[in-house]
Order: structure tokens, then sequence, then C-alpha cells
């Protein structure tokens, strides 16, 4: 019984336990006994309400809510499905979890620090809740900005160190996302907790949706990001994310190869590549500074610096600063952007610094500066004002407001102040293709002379455009209304309607301009078919253009198709002048019926054609015929250099056929005329010519040159190969060399081929090969005999192969003459021979410097060793040549001046497109030296040239003889040419024989029609030269002895009156005049900054007769001399005069001595004849003209006209006429050397002289 007992009380205690847990876990009951102390939780801030079911589950929960400082948790009506066996392993598992409404906020709470390790659960808990399913999600972050979801699925798991989530979904309105997330705590309370995780999914944007992943690894004080946008298009971000000072801050890289703008804007103006930002996002704001480009923009990429921050759904731009790479240009932009809506509200505003268009290269628009606003919800308002210039573009400012939408930009107003006038008017443009487009504007007073300054004036316009597209296919219509104003003070006026199609056809309707007298009119129509006419008529060019003359007058008309087209029409032009270039008169008179039905036939001629001078006399041009079967003749007639020279022609006759798109000629008559008597080439035989749009071809055009031949052939085809060769024998070199000038000609012959070949996409190959047959220059001088100069026999070689053209030259006259050249380019496959690398070599030896007259006229005869050897590279384009030039021993003679270079000695070497040169040389007894360097550079010059000489004999003739020590230097840039220093003239002699009187330029004279390439071109020099006069300088002239002493400063711009400053005094001076001697006892010519043609006066000439004393002064300028006389004792100017001329008083003078006067009265007379003589001789281009008297034999004065001229360098010949008797004069002076002089003389007398000059 008590065993029963036992056992009973034994299962008792037993069961109780189990009936207690039963009734805990399975009865509602034992769930409310757990309810009734969950109001202990709240101390923690957690307080649990509605707790209903069982703990077996189903468990629900009517409102769960966690108030911690830091978060905030609100969950509603969640259902909890336990799952009991998992106590058994210490956890509380769930088969699932939902929740109908759920709110989790963030609070920014500074806390103390907490000392004990973070632990999510217990160590001896854990928790396992699968199938998790949260509806109505909201979470609002710390700065405010709230994000909701429909529902969250996933597996949650926690113990005491780790809380997972895995295989997580979110379904939200703005995003989709799945992934795992897993959240570690830290060992310690002062290490950080630990942070893993990847997601992906959508971003839902308003036009399109973004695919993402991400993935996070470390711990919440350095977080690693990587994350990558897949579509639309892709973008990759690195990033970390670290906490200092309990903060937080995110840095890393932003990249994309291309991020393309389609998804939001229909047909995008932009796109954007190679995005590399560097980008750092924190609670102050975010920082993005790195390259974006874009290529509509600009070949490369932007550079970026923009800060700003975010929050409630706004971007605030503080500062953004937008540069190009190696430009000044930058744009600087500030305000925000609200994301509330489908698109932004904007805010921005804009300043922007040295923009210009196109950004890169050549500018056609430049702004300095400028600023801008973009506002308000799509679609936006835009505001602009900024500042334009251009090279072809003046100074002014513009502003334009308007609207920018998805679909287009408008403008509604725009204004541009610029040329003296005003630009305004409003337009349009849509994004989408074709891209539509308006335009209205509206010009008021634009003066063109800012873009033409030959064209002053006053414009007024009325315009309206529009179009579709800017492409080649782009149509549009442009109607000027209205234009009026005034060009060149010229009535101008015009209107006009201009329409062309997407095919490339035009519509002109009632288009006319009207300015002065002149008026084009045109009107038609171009497309499949032409229906057009036009008329011109120009009276009066030099009121259209300027430097411009003569008379245009042209009408016509076009009609048919285009196939067929038939054009009637002409054109008369008469007097033409336009800058330098001109024509006397010009005729077109033409009908042709493209099509072939009817003849057509076109006439044309012209006259006196050329630029400066005449080129063509006469040019006759006729055709007549049908497509079928047409001739063409063409005669040309030159301008002979000299109405003795036979004048240059030219003549061709063609017969030919037009069928099927190809034209097949022959040419039957050729003939051309050089001018001179062995230049004549003429057709050998009728030449076949075959042309069209994809081939042509020529066949055996052979002309006849002298004693040999030139032929020619060569055939093209499109997209295929083509070759070409020329060649022949006894041709005279004459015929393929550039005028060799008036005094010299090409000597020999040429024989050889040249053959070319080549295909598309491939370099062109060929070979040439020639024979040089005895090569000469003649040289012919006026009045000498010829002088030839023998270059010798050689030949030409080249080949050109893909990889390698090779090219030799030589030719040699005598063993130690010649002149040998090779050169290789290195062609890698190319075309563009100018720029391949360039290698070769030249050696040349002359052992007679002969060759130098015929480079410098001034030289008439050299002699001495001339030798040069230069390596060769670079390239074509710009070659670099590295060598030395030496003459030695030379010898250089002018005829003009008597001038003699002995011993001349020169070295010059060649080094990096430099020259440095040296040399030394004699001149009588002095010896003189130079030295120097040059150098080339983009095709301008620059360098420097010293000389200095002692005692240098420059001149050595009879009328003068001048010894010069000069110490110059020269200093050239480009066309700059600076020379500075002194020259001192220790000895001279002068004792001309006549002075012909020089003409001063009227101060009317204006240089006319100087073109802008003649100013580029034109050398301006600018020297600085002292000249000092010597102990031993005397002049004897016109009965004027002395010595000079003194010294002048001389300053001579180009452009300018040259001027100096200093004096020149007459020393141990006499005039003798009429028989009578004065002695010069103040001679001076004063330099003040005054021009050297008109230095100031100071002269006194004074004579004693016994106890009188005559003379005169003489004040002023030379060009406004004062004349004035004095006398001691005083007396009247008449008897001072008598004084002077008769050494008597007017009470003694006898007969002769009035014989004396009158004789003085008519020298003075011949003397201004003789000046008048010169000038008209000058005019006719005779070197001497000018009245003389001499004595005859019976001892009376013979007065003549005397008219020389040099006939050659040495060759002087003279005729007199005289004035009072039948007796005229031929006079001859041959100078042999520097010694010898032969003269003859035929007419009242005749004699012959040689005369030798003895130097003491």
């Amino acid at each position: 019984m008590r065993t029963r007992l036992i056992l009973i009380v034994v299962a008792l205690i037993l069961l109780v336990p189990v009936v207690a847990i039963g009734v805990l876990l399975y009865s509602e009951a034992g769930l409310q006994m757990v309810a009734a102390q969950l109001w202990r939780l709240e101390r923690f801030n957690v307080k649990i309400e509605g707790v209903s079911g069982t703990l077996a589950g189903p468990l629900r929960v009517a409102r769960f809510e966690l108030n911690h400082p830091r978060v905030h948790v609100v969950v509603n009506d969640i259902v909890i499905e336990p799952q009991l066996r998992g106590l058994l392993l210490q956890t509380l598992q769930a088969g699932s979890v939902t929740a109908r409404e759920s709110l989790v906020e963030l609070h920014q709470v500074d806390m103390p620090p907490n000392t004990k390790p973070p632990r999510f659960l217990p160590p001896f808990l854990r928790v396992d809740a699968r199938n998790v399913e949260l509806t109505n999600v909201r979470y609002v972050h710390m700065n405010g900005t709230a994000v909701d979801a429909k529902t969250i699925r996933g597996r949650v798991t926690i113990n005491s160190s780790r809380l997972r989530a895995r295989d997580f979904a979110v379904d939200a309105d703005l995003f989709d996302a799945t992934g795992n997330v897993e959240l570690l705590a830290a060992a310690a309370a002062d290490l950080p907790m630990g942070l893993k995780g990847d997601t992906s999914g959508q971003l839902h944007l308003p036009d399109v949706d973004l695919d993402l992943k991400g993935a996070v690894d470390g711990t919440i004080d350095e977080l690693k990001i990587d994350g990558e946008l897949l579509k639309p298009s892709s973008v990759m971000v690195a990033a970390v994310m670290t906490r200092p000072e309990d903060s937080w801050n995110i840095a890393g890289k932003v990249t994309s190869k291309q991020f393309l703008l389609d998804p939001w804007l229909p047909d995008p103006p932009l796109s954007l590549r190679d995005i590399a930002l560097d980008v750092e996002f924190n609670p102050q704001g975010v920082h993005a500074k790195g390259l974006i480009g874009v290529p509509e923009i600009d070949d490369q990429e932007l550079l970026i610096d923009a800060r700003g921050r975010y929050a409630d759904r706004t971007l605030f731009l503080t500062d953004s600063d937008i540069k190009l790479q190696d430009s000044p240009a930058a744009l600087q932009t500030t305000g925000k952007l609200v994301f509330d809506g489908s698109a932004p509200t904007i805010d921005l505003s804009a300043q922007w610094q040295n923009l210009q268009w196109p950004l890169r290269g050549k500018a056609i628009v430049t702004s300095s500066n400028g600023d801008g606003t973009l506002s308000g919800p799509l679609p936006y308002d835009f505001a602009v004002t900024t500042s334009l210039a251009g090279p072809n573009f003046p100074s002014g400012a513009g502003s334009a407001r308007g609207v920018i939408s998805k679909e287009q930009v408008t403008v509604a107003s725009y204004s541009v102040n610029a040329l003296g006038g005003s630009l305004t008017g409003n337009g349009q443009l849509q994004f989408a293709q074709p891209r539509a487009w308006r335009l209205a504007t509206s010009t008021t007073n634009v003066n063109p002379a800012g873009l033409f300054k030959d064209f002053p004036g006053s414009v007024n316009m009325t315009a309206n455009a529009s179009g579709e597209g800017f492409d080649k296919k782009a149509a549009f219509i442009a109607d000027v209304s209205e234009l009026r104003g005034t060009l060149r003070g010229e009535p101008l006026r015009g209107r006009g309607y201009i329409q062309r199609d997407r095919r490339g056809g035009w519509t002109v309707r009632n288009a006319s301009v009207g300015l002065a007298d002149a008026r084009l009119s045109l009107d038609g129509i171009w497309k499949e078919t032409i229906e057009a006419t036009w008329s011109l008529d120009a009276p009066s060019l030099d009121r259209l253009l300027p430097q411009a003359k003569g008379r245009i007058v042209s009408k016509g008309k076009a009609s048919g198709p285009l196939k067929g087209l038939h054009i009637t029409g002409d054109l008369t032009a008469n007097d033409i002048r336009y800058e330098q270039w001109q024509a006397g008169q010009l005729t077109i008179n033409g009908d042709i019926d493209a099509s072939g039905k009817a003849p057509s036939r076109l006439v044309a001629s012209a006259s006196r054609l050329g630029a400066g001078q005449p080129i063509v006399e006469n040019m006759q041009l006729s055709g007549e015929g049908t497509a079928l079967d047409h001739r063409i003749s063409m005669n040309v007639t030159g301008a002979a250099p000299t109405p003795r020279d036979t004048p240059p022609s030219a003549e061709m006759q063609i017969a030919g056929s037009y069928d099927q798109k190809v034209w097949n000629a022959t040419v039957t008559t050729t003939k051309l005329v050089t001018g001179k008597a062995d230049d004549k080439l003429s057709i050998a035989e009728p030449a076949k010519i075959m042309a069209s749009s994809d081939r042509a071809q020529l066949d055996n055009f052979c002309l006849i040159a002298g004693a040999g031949r030139i032929c020619a052939s060569g055939k093209w085809q499109r997209a295929g190969a083509w070759e070409g060769t020329v060649s022949g024998y006894e041709i005279p070199l004459a015929l393929l060399l550039p005028p060799a000038g008036h005094e010299a000609e090409y000597g020999g012959r040429i024989e050889g081929r040249v053959h070319a070949f080549g295909a598309p996409n491939q370099p062109w190959q060929g070979e040439a090969g020639m024979r040089i047959i005895d090569a000469a220059i003649i040289y012919r001088p006026q009045g000498a005999e010829p002088e030839t100069l023998n270059l010798g026999t050689g030949g030409l070689a080249a080949t050109a192969k893909p990889e390698q053209i090779d090219f030799s030259f030589g030719v040699q006259a005598f063993t130690d003459t010649y002149l040998f050249a090779n050169a290789h380019l290195d062609r890698k496959h190319s075309n563009d021979l100018l720029h391949l690398p360039l290698t070769g070599d030249m050696r040349a030896r002359a052992a007679d410097a002969n060759i130098l007259p015929l480079l410098f006229s001034e030289v008439d005869n050299a002699a001495g060793l001339l030798t040069a050897n230069a390596t060769i590279g670079g390239t074509l384009a710009e070659p670099e040549i590295n060598g030395r030039i030496e003459l030695a021993n030379g010898e250089l003679d002018s005829y003009r001046v008597n001038f003699a270079l002995r011993n001349l000695n020169l070295v010059a070497d060649l080094a990096s497109n430099g020259l440095d040169f040296r040399g030394t040389g004699r001149a009588g007894e002095g010896e003189m030296e130079a030295q120097g360097r040059f150098s080339w550079s983009e095709g301008k010059s620059q360098g420097n040239l010293h000389l200095r000489g002692s005692n240098l004999l420059v001149a050595d003739l009879p009328e003068y003889r001048v010894i010069a020590s000069p110490d110059l230097r020269f200093l050239i840039d480009g066309n700059q040419i600076n020379v500075a220093g002194d020259v001192l003239i220790p000895s001279a002699r002068v004792q001309p024989n006549q002075i012909s009187g020089a003409v001063r330029a009227s101060d009317d004279a204006r240089y006319i029609n100087e073109t802008e390439a003649e100013r580029a071109g034109r050398t301006t020099v600018h020297s600085e030269i002292k000249v000092t006069i010597g102990d031993d300088v005397r002049v004897e002239a016109f009965g004027l002895q002395g010595r000079l002493a003194g010294g002048v400063g001389t300053t001579v711009r180009t452009g300018e009156i040259p001027i100096g400053r200093g004096e020149l005094i007459v020393v141990d001076g006499r005039y003798e005049a009429y028989g009578q001697k004065l002695e010069i006892s103040k001679g001076e010519l004063l330099f003040d900054a005054s021009p050297l043609d008109d230095p100031g006066l100071d002269i006194e000439a004074r004579r004693r007769i016994d106890t009188v004393t005559v003379g005169l002064n003489v004040r002023g300028t030379l060009q406004a001399p004062r004349l004035s006389f004095f006398s001691d004792p005083t007396m009247p100017q008449t008897q001072i005069v008598t004084y002077l001329l008769t050494g008597k008083g007017s009470d003694s003078v006898t007969s002769n001595d009035t014989a004396t006067m009158t004789s003085a009265r008519d020298t003075l007379t011949m003397q201004g004849g003789g000046l008048l003589a010169s000038q008209i001789g000058r005019r006719l281009g005779l070197e001497e003209v000018g009245v003389e008297s001499s004595l005859g034999t019976d001892g009376t004065a013979n007065t003549a006209l005397v008219l020389g001229k040099f006939l050659s360098p040495r060759l002087f010949i003279s005729y007199g006429i005289s004035l009072t008797e039948s007796i005229n004069t031929l006079k001859l002076r041959y100078t042999i050397s520097d010694k010898w002089v032969f003269k003859t003389e035929a007419g009242e007398n005749q004699s012959a002289d040689l005369e030798y000059t003895i130097e003491q």
C-alpha cells in the first residue's frame, strides 16, 4: 500500500510540471500568465500589447514597441507559429512570422559609451525565425528620409554574437531587392560590430528601372562597399565607409565606360563616357571630383569638381566647377535640384569664363564671360547673358531667355549688340528627330566693317527661317523679307526666298540684291528638273568692290532635266581690274543642249589677261556641235616681253563625242610656241582621250620638241588600278626648267622615262631614269660676248616602292667640277611624302666660282674654288641640312664702281637648320672680315651678321675713289632687319664729271593698291649708323675745292624719311666760278634730326679785293635756302654782285666784264636747262641727259644737248646735239680693266684715246 502511495506521489510530482508546462504552452490561460509579466519589460523601453493565442502557436501580438533613444520600432498585428522542439536546443524557433504594419525610426542621439561587450541575446539563447513576412514597412532615417516597403520576406537567425538575415526579399514602390546580410557582435566593448552581405534588385524611377547589385564587408567603423549599376548602363562603385569621431564618411570611386541618357530623355543631345570620379559622402555633404567625358562637347574628358549635400530628396549644389583640359574655359554652377516627381525641380545659376565655339582649335565665337539661370519644374525657364567676340565676329554682348522641355528648347527672345547695331529675334529647336527648328531675326543698323573692313555701312534685315536637321540631308526654308541700308556709301536693297529639300533640291524665288547701280536677280528650281533664270548688271565695279574697276553684264536661263539641261546665256566684261589682276575684255556666249537633240555652241574670248602686266594678250575658245559630234578649238597668244620679241602662243583642236556617259575625243592639233626660235612644240600625231565618271585614259599624246619628242600616256579607273608614263628624247633643257632670266639661258638636252602606278588603299609606286647631256648656263650680258658655264653630263634615277623611295642625281663637267646628290624616304607604305623620314647627302665642287654672277647681278666677275658637302635629314616639309660650304682664294668684281675683292675665303657651316659663317678678304690695301649666324624655323629667318673692315677700297672710278672702314652689326628677325654701327671714311676723292640732279618724291605721293600679301612679305629695315669723315676726304666738283670733316649719325626706318644728327664741315674750301675765286670761310651742313636730303645750311663765302671784302651767306635748308650778301664797307646789293662776279666796282666795269656777267647769266640758264633735261632723261630710261658747254676750234662757246646710256656695265655711249651750230658729236667709252680705258669721239673733231691709270 505504502509502495502504491509512494508511486502515486511520485507520479503526481512528475505530472504536475508536465501539466503545468502543457497548460502554459497550449492554453490561452498559460499565455495570459506570461503576458501578465510583460509589464516588467517597460523599464527596458519595450511595450507589448494585445497578446493572444498560445505559446505553442499561433501566437498573436497586437502591438510591439521598442522606444530606445537611438531607435524606435513599432510592429502591429504580429502572428508567430512557434516550433517548441527548438527549446530542446535552447532555440526559440518559429515556422513563420508575419506582421501587418511596421515602423523603424533612427535617431541621432549622444549617449555615454557602453562598457559591456554588445550582445544580441543571452549566451544560452538562440532565435530562428523562418518564413518571416512583414507588410507595410516604413523606415525613417536620421535625416528624415523615409522608405516604404510593401513586403519584406526572409529568414532571420539571432544568437548572442550574430544576427543573420538570409534570402530576404523587399518589395517596395521605390525598389525591389533580394540578398543576404549578417551582423556580427564585437568581441569587446571598444571594438566595432562586423557587417557583411550582398544584395541585388531594381530601383524604380519614374522613367526607368535600374538593375543594381552590391556587397558590403567589414565593420561598422570601416566598411567596404562594392556596387554596380547593371542596366540601363554599367556603373561601378568602390567605396569605404568609416566613422571618424562618432560621425560617418563614405569615400570611393565611381567609374563607367559609357552612361546613356536615353532612358531619361528622348533623343538626348548628350551622352556620358569614361566617367572616373572620386566621391566623398558624409553628414556635411557630397564631394565629387574627377573626369567625365561628353563626346558631343569635347573629345577630351571634362574636369569636374562639385560639392553639395542631399536631404529630403533635394540635392544642394554649393559650388560646382567644370573645366576643359588644356584650356582656360571654365563653368561654375550653384543651386539645387529637388527630386519630387518624374523630373527634378531645378533652381541653378551659372557663370563661365573663356568659352569658345568650337571648344577646340580656331574659335569662331568666343565668350570671355557670361552668366545664366535654369529654374522651375519641367519645362524649365532659362536666361543667359554673355559677351561675344571672334576672329570673324566683332566684340559684342548678347542675352537670351526661353524654356527647355523634354521635347524642345524655345528661345522666347534673344538680343545681340554688335557691329554698332543689334540683332533680335526668337527661335525653337526640337530634340527628337528630325530635329525641327525655326528662327526669326531682325538686324538693325549693323555695320559690316567689323567683319569686312572694306565694306562699311549700315544694314537692316528682317528674315525668318525654319527647317529639319543639321546634316547633309537637312531641309530648310529661309525668307528674307527685307534687306536695306548702305554699303561703302552706296544704297543697298534686296529680298528673296530660298528652300532646300531633303533630296538636295533647291528653290529660289524672287531673289534680288541691288548695291549702288548694280543689280543681281535669280529665280529658279534646282531639282531633277531645272528651271532657272539669272541677270547681273554691274556697270561700275569700283562702286561695289575696293581695288576693282570695270563693268560686267550677264544674263541667261537654264531649263530641262538635269541630265539633258539646256543653257543659254552670255557674259560681257570690259576693262576689269581687281587688285593686281586685269582683263581688258571678256565675252562668253553660249547655247548648250546637254541632251544632244540640238546643236550646241560656245564662244569665249578674252584680251589682256594677267597680274600686274598682261600675260595673255588674246585668247579665243570656241566649241560647236552635238554631244555625239562636237569640236573644240582654242587659240592663246601671250604677251611678248618686248615689242621686238615674238609673243608665245598656243593652239589646240579637239574632236569629241559624248555617249553613254563617256567622252571620247581626239586631239587633232596642238602647237606651242614659247617665243624663242627653237622653242616650238607640235603634236606628232592625233592622240586619243577617254573620260567618264569612273575611268579615264590618254593614249599616244606626243609632242615634237626640236629634234626630240615628249610622249605621255595613262589610265585611271575608280576603285581600281591606275598608271601613267612620260618619256622623251633629245628634249631641250630650256623647255623643262623655269626661265633663267633676261641675260641667261639653259643649254643641253635630256632624255628618259618616268612611270608611276598604284591602286586604292595602296602606296603608289614608280621608277624614273633620265640622262642629262651637255647641260650649261649661257650668260648673255648686254654688249658683251656670251659666257658659257658648262655643267656637264649626268643623270637622274628614282624608284618608289611601298617601303622606300630612292633618288639620285649627278652631273659632272670636269674632273674637279661636279654635283652629286642622293636621297631616301622611309615610306612605310604611306603616301604622305612631305612628312616621311628623309635621309640623304650632297657633294658639289666648282673649280671656278663663275656661277656667282648668274646668281647676283651686282657681281660681274668671280673666281675661286667653291665646294659644298652636306647631309640631309628631317622630312621634305621640314628638312634638316648639316654640312659645309667653302669658297677659297675667291675673287669678286663689280665693274659699276670698280670694286674688287681679293683673297676671299668664306666658310659656312650648316647645322640643325642654322648657318654659321665666317670669312675674310681684301679690298685694295684694306682687309675685311665677316661672321654671323642664321637659322630658319617655320619659314622665318633669324640671325646676326658682323662686318668689319679697315681701309677698304669700296669704289675706284675716275669720278670718285672712296676708302672706308666699316664696323656694322646686322640683326635679322623674319622681315625685320636692324643695322647698327659705325663707318669711318679715312680717305676719299670726289671729282665727278657731271652730277645729275636727283628728283625728290613729292610729298603728295602715296603708295596705293598694296595687297595684304605684299604688306606681310615686306622687309622693314631700321638702321642706326654713324658716318665719320676722316682727315683726307676731299671734294673737287664744279669749282668747289675743299676738305670735308665732321660726322653724321643716320637713322633709317622703312616707310619713314631718313634723318641725321651731326654736321659736315668744309675745311680750307674754295669756290671758283666765272674766273672768280671765293674763299669759304664757313661751310656747315647741320643735321638736327632733320631729313638727310634737307640739312640746315650755314655757309659763308667771301672775296677780298684790295680794301673791299664782299661775300654771301647761305642759310635755311638745302631745299629752301636763303641767300644774302654782305660787304665791308657797306655797299648796295648790285655793287656786291658786281664785285663778286668781276672783282671790280660797277663804275669800273668794262665790256669784257659785261660779257662775263652775261656769260654768268647764260650759264645759269644752261644749268637750269640741264636740270630739266636730266629729269626728262630719267623718265626715258637714259643714264645721262644734260646740257654741256664747250669751246670750239675758233674759241667760241658751244652749247649742246647730250644723251648718254650704258649699253653694258663696261660700254658707255653718248650723242651730243649742238644748240648753236649744226654739229653733232658721238662719243664712246669702254672700260677694259681697272687700269685701261678706251675712248673715241666723232664730230667736229675725230679722236681715239687709250688711257692707263697709275695710282700713287
